[in-house]
């Protein structure tokens, strides 16, 4: 996902308009009926229930701008961890390799010596419960639900209930969050364990109960197995504030309990590693960049060691397209690179709401307390993410933290209200509340942009998947045939957890090499050319 700069105009009327809602709710903040009728919503949203209803409207906020709970993957990300998440639905490590592999190679994912994805397993165990019933999206929408609650729970305990519904509020409709949200990609179940942690860890800082420090761990743990370096990134300032606290409280069987926990679930990353690599020691990932781009690690400048094996020039066209990333990565540009990161994460989160941004940099300079440790954890995360290149715009990386963004926003928005403003804490949180009312029509045009940009960005594979579709024969091997010139991000090449019974296989054409797939199967036969959405029938 990329960002357009905006206009001048755009910007000031970005600027302005915000400023402007917020001054009409506090005018409207000191009008002594609306003023009464604020405070008693703001006591509703103190109920036990409304965490449930904040989710609730979060998940189907994402299931609208999706469209449905069966939609295809679109970035090759995304359709490597929907393959190896039904190969766990089948209660498998990995799948048979499929006859002729080279017809087969898909991004990101190994066709030899079996059938998996490189990335570690965890969001692909996460996904597996809507396999099951057949519903594919099912668990990015419940894990985009568990988050918007959390994010609910979490600000109104810290804070108030109304910062709390302005930040859940700018977070769900926020057009980076649903981009992102509404997909198969590992952030979705990142973001819900970074935000239980959050939780977690503030419960346990209250109360103090093992169970919840275990929780804590557990949390981590599930995190590592789904982006290790975010899981490291916040276990820093965790395991701060928690070996504070447990050498101050001698709560040292808490951490012991902790740890029994936590090492079985880091611990299963090396079973998937052996039943993967054939090697206790050796990351999938690591091995497939061995095999395919040596120079897609961790780390400053590009590998110039060849691929340890034939790429096919689909996914060589996709893996060059960063290879200039790479070589450029380099320590001395870091502060450059830094920079870029920010303004493009500023770019995607504040968007048509540029007057966020300012107000997110005044309120992280002002953080203390809880919002300190979030600001903390975000710079860390930040920073941990250096090690890697990606182009700017890929603000996914960080999605974890968009939260922290509209929280340090929201409180901003709040220093300006008691110490610009002169309001008294009661009229702050009315102003708000109603500042949230007023920007509503605002807010539903931004999930509308992202629905319309997110059915762009999925109408290339909902058209592959209805033409597809239209094949009569119960099993078929379908020849992908794109134009001059496509751009091979979009990808219909996409394995079956079992090739032998999967209804398709759909395959890279190979001209007359073709010939060599279709004498290791009796299937019928077609080309599809995506130019036009053409299937031609060969046998």
């Amino acid at each position: 996902m990329g960002f357009i700069l905006p206009t001048s105009l755009q910007i000031w009327l970005s600027l302005a308009i915000p400023l402007l809602i917020f001054l009409v709710a506090v005018w409207l903040s000191g009008r002594r009926g609306i003023r009464m009728a604020v405070s008693r919503f703001e006591a509703r949203l103190a109920g036990a229930s409304v965490p449930v209803v904040a989710g609730l409207v979060s998940a189907a906020v994402t299931l609208v701008v999706w469209g449905s709970l069966h939609e295809p993957g679109v970035i090759h990300d995304e359709q490597a961890y929907v393959v190896q998440s039904e190969i766990f639905a089948s209660f498998e490590w990995s799948g048979p390799t499929p006859p002729v592999p080279p017809f087969f190679e898909q991004p990101h994912v190994f066709v030899e010596p079996h059938v998996a994805a490189k990335y570690p397993p965890g969001h692909s165990l996460a996904l597996v419960p809507g396999i099951w019933l057949g519903l594919p999206g099912l668990m990015p929408a419940v894990l985009a639900g568990l988050s918007g609650g959390l994010i609910f729970t979490i600000v109104r305990r810290l804070f108030d209930p109304s910062l709390a519904l302005m930040v859940w509020a700018l977070w769900s409709t926020s057009n980076a969050t649903l981009f992102w949200q509404a997909s198969y990609l590992s952030q979705t179940t990142s973001s819900a364990l970074w935000l239980a942690a959050i939780w977690l860890l503030e419960r346990w800082r209250r109360e103090g109960r093992t169970h919840q420090l275990v929780s804590i761990a557990a949390a981590l743990g599930w995190l590592y197995l789904t982006r290790p370096l975010t899981a490291l990134a916040l276990a820093i300032p965790i395991g701060i504030v928690v070996l504070g606290r447990t050498g101050s409280r001698r709560q040292w069987t808490q951490l012991a309990a902790a740890a029994v926990v936590a090492l079985p679930i880091f611990g299963l990353q090396f079973v998937w590693q052996a039943r993967t690599t054939g090697d206790w020691l050796t990351s999938p990932y690591t091995e497939y960049s061995r095999q395919y781009f040596p120079f897609v690690r961790p780390g400053f400048g590009a590998d110039p060691t060849p691929p340890s094996r034939e790429v096919p020039p689909e996914i060589a066209w996709t893996g060059d397209g960063f290879k200039h990333l790479h070589a450029a990565h380099q320590v001395s540009a870091l502060p450059a690179t830094l920079l870029e990161r920010m303004i493009a994460l500023g770019l995607a989160l504040g968007g048509t709401r540029t007057l966020l941004i300012l107000l997110a940099v005044w309120g992280a300079m002002r953080a203390r307390g809880p919002l300190l440790f979030g600001v903390v954890s975000a710079a860390i995360d930040v920073i941990a993410h250096l090690v890697y290149a990606h182009p700017s715009f890929w603000v996914c990386y960080y999605f974890e933290i968009f939260p922290v963004f509209f929280l340090s926003a929201g409180y901003g928005l709040t220093l300006v209200g008691r110490q610009a403003l002169g309001l008294d804490a009661v009229r702050c949180r009315a102003a708000v509340l109603l500042a949230v009312a007023l920007a509503s029509p605002w807010l539903a045009v931004e999930v509308a942009q992202a629905k319309r940009e997110r059915d762009r960005w999925s109408e290339f594979h909902r058209t592959a998947a209805r033409t597809l579709a239209s094949i009569p024969d119960p099993a078929a091997v379908v020849f992908v045939r794109y134009p001059v010139g496509h751009e091979h991000h979009q990808s219909l090449i996409v394995n079956a957890p079992d090739y032998r019974s999967a209804r398709l296989w759909v395959v890279y054409d190979r001209g007359a090499g073709n010939d060599r797939l279709l004498e290791a199967t009796d299937r019928p036969a077609y080309r599809l050319w995506t130019e036009g959405w053409r299937l031609e029938r060969l046998r």
